[in-house]
C-alpha cells in the first residue's frame, strides 16, 4: 500500500502502545516513521517510537509516493536475535542481525478511515508465527495540517465578522436604539 503526497504536511499523534505485563521482558523498541522507494533506494524517515509519550505529535511533508514503516528494534536477552522491518508495501519488509529469519509476507498495518480526514493506524511489532496480530502494539493517528493559508483566511473571516459587530453596536449602541436616525 502506497500513498500519493498532495503536498500538504501530515501530523502523526502516538495514540497508544502496548505495555507488557509486570515481569515481561520487552521485545524491543518499535520505531515508526515514513518511507520512500525511488528506483531501487529506500529513504526512511523516522517519527516516533515506542518509549515516548502517548500523546507525542510529529509533522513531516511526504514527498512523492510514500509509505509507513515499523521497525522493532531487539532487546538484548529476548527470544528473537533481529531487527524487522515493515513497511506497508509489504514487499520490501526484511530482517537484519545475526540468524535473521526470512519476513514472514504478512502485513503489519491496519489503517482505517476516520471523519475530516483523519486516518487510524494499529500496527503488529511481532513476526508469525508468534504474533497475535491484535494490532494494538502501537496505536497512531494521521492528518493533515492546515496549510498558513487557512489559517490567514480564517483570521480574515473572523476580523471581518467583529468589524459587522462593532459597526452595528456603534450604530445601535447597548440598548439597541438605532442611533444613526436620532437627531441631537
Amino acid at each position: 500500500m502506497s500513498f500519493t503526497s498532495s503536498g500538504t504536511a501530515q501530523e502523526v499523534s502516538l495514540l497508544g502502545v502496548f505495555t507488557t505485563q509486570t515481569g515481561v521482558t520487552p521485545l524491543g523498541t518499535d520505531y515508526f516513521g515514513w518511507y520512500t522507494y525511488n528506483n531501487g533506494v529506500l529513504t526512511m524517515n523516522p517519527l516516533l517510537n515506542s518509549t515516548e509519550a502517548v500523546g507525542t505529535d510529529a509533522t513531516f511533508l511526504p514527498t512523492g509516493t510514500y509509505g509507513f514503516y515499523l521497525e522493532n528494534v531487539q532487546s538484548p536477552g529476548t527470544s528473537y536475535t533481529a531487527n524487522y522491518f515493515w513497511f506497508t508495501n509489504s514487499g520490501l519488509d526484511y530482517t537484519s542481525g545475526p540468524g535473521a529469519p526470512a519476513t514472514d509476507g504478512l502485513q503489519h498495518f491496519s489503517i482505517f478511515g476516520g471523519t475530516n480526514g483523519v486516518f487510524y493506524m494499529g500496527l503488529e511489532d511481532t513476526p508469525a508465527p508468534s504474533g497475535d496480530f491484535d494490532y494494538n502494539d502501537m496505536v497512531l493517528s494521521l492528518q493533515p495540517v492546515p496549510e498558513p493559508a487557512t489559517f490567514a483566511l480564517m483570521a480574515g473571516g473572523m476580523g471581518l465578522l467583529g468589524l459587522i459587530v462593532f459597526r452595528a453596536y456603534s450604530q445601535n449602541g447597548a440598548d439597541g436604539n438605532d442611533r444613526s436616525q436620532q437627531q441631537e
